[in-house]
């Protein structure tokens, strides 16, 4: 009687070890999923700490709170994935595209950004603090919110992005070209020589901000439109 017991617990449980792995992935920190086919996946607030996510395909993917801390998510497709409050502090996300990704009040922070596709993405509210974002492009993107303080972004795209109450606070965004929705900005102590402002930056910080050789066409600071430095034509 017991044996039998045994045997239909065995089957009972059977299919729930079978739903902790989707196409050859098994759901749990550490795990190596590089290079699998997981779009669409259901891997909401799973624990994926540290796995192996490289090259993997997860376009569409649901991975609302899912803990991807200091996982290797290089080259991987985060395409239109919903990935509102992800954990991916300390993530190696270089070359990754997360391209019309929802990454709202994503913890980034310390990621390794590197040559990252980020294009249309939804940032508001996430926390980018000390992630590298050599070549990140990050044109048209909704960082509303976001916090990208003491980061160095001098090669980072930012062209038409949304930046409403953005901090930037020490931040080096020398040489920068600075097109788009800027309202309510911390740029405190950030580095801003050699930029181009060309958008909308009113109610913005810039206390101790340094300007040194800054251009301005058509920005609006402090209730002001400033054209210092602008060329004749758009640059």
């Amino acid at each position: 009687m017991a044996i039998a017991a045994c045997a239909s617990l065995i089957a009972w449980l059977a299919p729930l070890a079978q739903a902790l792995t989707i196409n050859g992935c098994k759901i749990k920190p550490h795990a190596n999923c590089a290079g699998k086919q997981l779009d669409q996946a259901h891997l909401k607030k799973a624990n994926l700490a540290y796995a192996n996510f490289s090259h993997a395909q997860l376009i569409q993917a649901y991975l609302q709170n899912a803990n991807l801390k200091g996982a290797n998510v290089a080259r991987a497709h985060f395409g239109q994935a919903q990935a509102k409050g992800i954990e991916l502090s300390g993530a190696k996300a270089t070359g990754t595209s997360f391209t019309q990704t929802h990454l709202e009040k994503a913890n980034l922070s310390k990621t390794n950004l590197t040559g990252a596709e980020m294009i249309q993405a939804y940032l508001q509210g996430a926390n980018l603090k000390g992630a590298t974002l050599a070549k990140t492009n990050l044109s048209q993107a909704n960082m509303t919110g976001a916090s990208f303080e003491g980061d160095d972004l001098t090669t980072t795209e930012l062209t038409q992005v949304t930046l409403t109450n953005a901090n930037f606070k020490d931040a080096n965004l020398s040489g920068l070209e600075l097109y788009g929705n800027y309202a309510g900005t911390d740029y405190e102590g950030a580095n801003l020589s050699g930029a181009k402002l060309n958008g909308d930056f009113k109610n913005a910080n810039f206390k101790g901000a340094n300007f040194t050789g800054a251009k301005f066409c058509s920005a609006t600071i402090e209730g002001v439109v400033r054209n210092e430095g602008c060329p004749t034509t758009a640059f």
